[in-house]
């Protein structure tokens, strides 16, 4: 396929607060002491497992936020790291790190809860506009890639984003929640860069590690 485009997602590595099962979005904090290692080893799993080659990929993007920016380095040692803004996590406004015990009791936290987290965050912003700007950033990725050849393409990025983009171009219909990914898991992926050009926006998922 001539405008075949392989990607690799990634969600960061643990930090402090994703121990604490809080809301980490707009917190720019790194990931955890001894993340390193176990990261390395998922690259060499990657390294083996991967359906296409990714010793060296045409490029790497990342979140803007430190624990993708390291976690891109790690994984995918050497490689130049390409930032986009629209590719961090959802800002969690009035929720950000926070856990629900914490939250317990929160008007306005219930509200949210009770829509299927699909509300606007007071301060904050809704899955509906995460979901929105996650997609046009891999829009303007995806544009690049063509007009500069790029075949084989990694991105660093939050559980959100993937879940946002996955939910809505993945081939396989499941609901946002149900492409959860932990920290430092991802998927395979390939697109078909001419289709998707002329609108026809679908992510094949060729596995999971």
């Amino acid at each position: 396929m001539k405008n075949r485009i392989d990607i690799i997602w990634v969600r960061h590595g643990a930090t402090p607060g994703n121990l604490k099962r809080r809301y980490i979005g707009s917190t720019d904090e790194p990931i955890l002491p001894g993340e390193e290692e176990r990261l390395a080893g998922i690259r060499e799993k990657m390294l083996q497992e991967s359906p296409f080659p990714c010793e060296h990929l045409d490029a790497v993007w990342s979140s803007p936020l430190i624990r993708c920016r390291q976690t891109a380095a790690i994984l995918f040692p050497g490689q130049d790291i390409l930032i986009d803004d629209d590719l961090r996590e959802c800002d969690f406004g009035i929720f950000e790190n926070r856990n629900f015990q914490e939250l317990d009791g929160d008007a306005d936290y219930q509200r949210w809860v009770d829509s299927g987290c699909t509300l606007p965050i007071p301060g904050g912003e809704s899955m509906g506009i995460q979901t929105k700007r996650s997609c046009e950033a891999l829009d303007r990725i995806i544009a690049d890639c063509i007009v500069q050849g790029k075949n084989t393409i990694a991105l660093a990025v939050h559980g959100g984003t993937i879940m946002s983009i996955f939910s809505v171009m993945a081939d396989q219909k499941k609901e946002y929640y149900e492409w959860h990914v932990g920290n430092g898991e991802g998927y395979y992926t390939w697109i078909d860069g001419s289709r998707f050009a002329e609108g026809e926006k679908v992510l094949h998922v060729d596995g999971r590690f």
